[in-house]
């Protein structure tokens, strides 16, 4: 991951003193070099760190045109780079470097604004146009980069982290609005962060700045969109073969366009399907022994060991567990959450950010991991019990008990009713963050909730778009809020490219593939849904490339173990230290948060389970309070 700042001051001149101290505080992003450029009259720059993973020899930012007045700084990928470059110079543009960035400035040379629509990449941008006058900064359609910008002094701000804007003079400070939408719903809206005036670029738009203000707009279409039925049965046997051959086609082709670096190489490896397919692909492609790299849970039912041990052997790969007991994850939840600069409803994130440290101190800079397959494929289990209920049943007590509370709902929740008013119906997974809301309301502080947002579950559903959700299939419908919510705003984001950036590392997504969401999109829904069982077009073309238990497995989401609720004696005490030094007193209680860790310390593991997801996110709110040190 590299680090890219800008500025833009259309009526004055942006500081070079902030503008290096932005990049500064990228540094851990692109450890391997940084560079700077700025415009004439001193009304743009832009700044870059760099992670020396394509052409390290000479592939510097800021990269520029030919005539020196478009110059950009490129976070990420730009996949099938040699093909694109070979054409572009044929075109007649002359290249200085080898990066596969500098094909940015060309390309937007050619198409202008349109210049995303020719790439397959993981990035986001920012360029400044010298011949309009203008800032332009974009976002890969997925969502794999992170870009946050803030208006500053008449002009705008942008950074990789929310970090690099405070250094460069955001006031740093809470957004109660974002906070009541997190507290309801454990995410915020794409375009909105936890920290008051910083916004997020969401997956698949552009802005652009010029002196008619600022706009965004999406430059890629939803990922989910209204389409005309197609009949399983129409395609018959050998329709069905045919679109499983394509899948295993176009799922070999991304994974070995994100082979292809100059840097090593290694693999996030679980015990499901996702990252053991990744991974048996990778092998397949290259013959090589590789390493993969699994989080072990010693003594926890939720410790995955035994099977990615299998994935690792099936493969020929080596296989480093990384071995975390809840005081280590309790211990690096500060580090973990200044990192993601988000918040966490599980382990999950601290567990990202340990194994993410163990990976770089062992010398690899990319890593190949399963994240969006999921989303690709409706794999979890709140999109099979969405279908269920459209079939008058739900899903059995067995099938759900590994997310109950989580991606399912436990117990009480949130009212509902604004939600079912425009959608027509409540996913599975609105119900469950629902039900984490009403526990997170038990924990909240009196004078937080006497100025909450009215109906902030409602306002996640914009009323214009309610018209295209509802022509959805309701499956479709809940995955397309689900993937704005929680892919493009926080499993990408956060859990994702922040928590690689952490270490210097950058992490490629082989299911998050333009081709393999074309073909994916074409087919109906029991594609990827049949007879019950999640991601059927996956488990069949894979055949060979995972063990068959895997294949066969249903679907268990990566869980860490719930924080500071276990009877350790040092965790407790860690616990306790924590509360008494509470300081996000604006939104929580520390009486009632301190009281409830009493109580669940000696409750059973189901329920316990229920409220670890309510529990950690007001600690992980109180970990990114001390870390950024933020005002109510």
């Amino acid at each position: 991951m590299c680090g890219i700042v800008a500025s833009w001051r259309p009526h004055g001149q942006v500081s070079e003193e902030q503008l290096r101290a932005g990049a500064a505080a990228l540094h851990h992003r692109g450890p391997d070099g940084q560079g700077t450029w700025m415009a004439e009259d001193r009304r743009a720059a832009l700044g870059h760190t760099r992670l020396a993973i394509t052409a390290p020899q000479n592939g510097t930012q800021p990269v520029a045109s030919e005539d020196g007045r478009i110059v950009a700084v490129v976070n990420g990928e730009i996949y099938g780079h040699r093909a694109l470059r070979a054409a572009l110079a044929r075109a007649g543009h002359a290249f200085r470097t080898e990066s596969d960035s500098e094909l940015l400035v060309h390309l937007y040379e050619d198409r202008g604004l349109a210049c995303l629509d020719a790439l397959d990449g993981e990035l986001c941008f920012a360029l400044w146009d010298g011949h309009a006058q203008r800032l332009v900064a974009g976002r890969d359609r997925f969502g794999a980069r992170t870009l946050v910008w803030r208006h500053a002094e008449g002009g705008i701000d942008l950074a990789s982290e929310a970090r690099a804007l405070f250094a460069m003079g955001a006031p740093a400070r809470w957004d109660r609005d974002a906070m009541a939408w997190a507290m309801a719903m454990q995410y915020v809206p794409a375009d909105r962060t936890v920290f008051e005036g910083i916004s997020m670029l969401p997956p698949g738009s552009m802005l652009v700045a010029d002196q008619g203000g600022v706009r965004v707009s999406a430059w890629a279409p939803p990922l989910w969109q209204p389409q005309a039925a197609t009949a399983w049965p129409g395609l018959g046997d050998a329709g069905q073969a045919e679109a499983v051959r394509a899948f295993r086609r176009a799922f070999l082709s991304a994974v070995a366009d994100r082979l292809d670096t100059d840097a090593p190489v290694c693999f996030h490896l679980s015990g499901g399907i996702d990252s053991a397919a990744v991974l048996g692909a990778a092998s397949v492609l290259t013959g090589q022994t590789l390493d993969a790299f699994t989080v072990h849970f010693p003594g926890s039912p939720l410790d995955e060991l035994a099977h990615a041990r299998a994935n690792a052997e099936h493969a020929g790969a080596r296989l480093h567990p990384v071995a975390l007991t809840p005081r280590d994850l309790l211990a690096s939840l500060e580090d973990a959450a200044a990192a993601g600069e988000g918040l966490a409803v599980n382990g999950h994130l601290t567990s990202h950010f340990l194994m993410n440290r163990a990976i770089q101190r062992a010398g690899f800079r990319v890593i190949l991991s399963g994240e969006g397959a999921d989303e690709l494929l409706a794999g979890y289990p709140h999109l099979r019990e969405d279908l269920a209920v459209l079939a008058g049943s739900h899903l059995a007590a067995g099938d759900s008990s590994a997310t109950r509370g989580l991606m399912l709902a436990h117990g009480d929740t949130l009212p509902l009713d604004g939600v079912a008013a425009r959608l027509g119906f409540v996913p599975s997974f609105v119900r469950a963050k629902a039900s984490i809301g009403a526990k997170l309301r038990a924990i909240a502080a009196d004078s937080f909730l006497a100025g909450a947002v009215a109906d902030p579950l409602a306002a996640l559903i914009d009323e214009r778009e309610a018209p295209a959700l509802r022509d959805l299939h309701p499956v479709d419908a809940s995955l397309t809020l689900w993937t704005r919510l929680a892919l493009g705003g926080y499993i990408l984001p956060t859990l994702s490219d922040r928590m690689q950036g952490a270490h210097g590392l950058e992490g490629r997504l082989p299911f998050l593939d333009g081709r393999l969401l074309d073909l994916v999109r074409s087919l109906p829904l029991a594609a990827r849904i049949r007879d019950g069982e999640e991601k059927w077009i996956l488990r069949q073309a894979v055949t060979g490339l995972v063990p068959e238990p895997t294949r066969l497995r249903r679907k268990h989401p990566f869980l860490a173990p719930a924080i500071g609720l276990d009877r350790d004696p040092d965790t407790q005490a860690l616990l306790h230290h924590m509360l008494t030094d509470f300081r996000a007193r604006t939104f929580f209680d520390p009486d009632k948060l301190a009281a409830r860790a009493r109580a669940l310390a000696s409750a059973d593991p189901a329920e316990q389970a229920a409220w670890g997801p309510a529990f950690l996110l007001a600690l992980t709110a109180h970990a990114l309070g001390r870390a950024y040190a933020l005002e109510p």
